[in-house]
């Protein structure tokens, strides 16, 4: 009996793992890809000059950057599988479909804070998709199984063909 307590203890443990893993990691690299988009834009010359070049660091988790505040769990998600409490754990396999769930969340708010605004907003609907995408790529280098970005954000948008403007999007402008 007391086995059986001790084991759905342990059960309850490795489903909570992964959900603060996923938590600290997506805002994480939200943060980062906010500061990689404002480093850009601060970059800019002036007068249509060109853009100077963003570092592609970026695209690496904190721990192969060598950042010297790096936390001790960002390299717990750059394996891929970990031993904890006597039970072997596929991170990736578990986090993946959660960072999948976060970033539609994500995207699916930045489209209804579209469509709640006028049609005017439509330059923050741009800093809205561009962050997610830079996001995306982040995670991309970390889940090599994170779907396509445009993939996941044509899902969110109900864009159903590629022929028919019937999506969230263009409704709202149109309308």
């Amino acid at each position: 009996m007391f086995y059986d307590e001790v084991e759905a203890e342990v059960t309850l443990v490795l489903d909570l793992i992964p959900l603060l893993l996923v938590d600290i990691l997506y805002q994480e690299v939200k943060l980062t890809a906010v500061q990689d988009t404002v480093t850009f834009f601060s970059h800019r010359q002036p007068f249509g000059q060109g853009l100077s070049h963003v570092s592609t660091m970026h695209n690496l988790p904190p721990a192969a950057r060598g950042d010297a505040a790096d936390p001790v769990y960002t390299r717990v998600y750059m394996q891929k599988s970990v031993s904890l409490l006597g039970r072997t754990v596929q991170l990736s396999m578990l986090l993946l479909p959660q960072v999948i769930q976060k970033l539609k969340y994500d995207i699916d708010i930045v489209i209804r804070r579209f469509e709640a605004s006028p049609v005017t907003h439509i330059l923050d609907l741009q800093l809205g998709i561009q962050l997610l995408s830079n996001a995306h790529l982040i995670l991309a280098g970390l889940f090599p199984g994170l779907d396509d970005f445009g993939m996941l954000f044509r899902e969110v948008n109900e864009d159903l063909s590629l022929a028919a403007y019937r999506n969230r999007i263009c409704m709202h402008a149109l309308q």
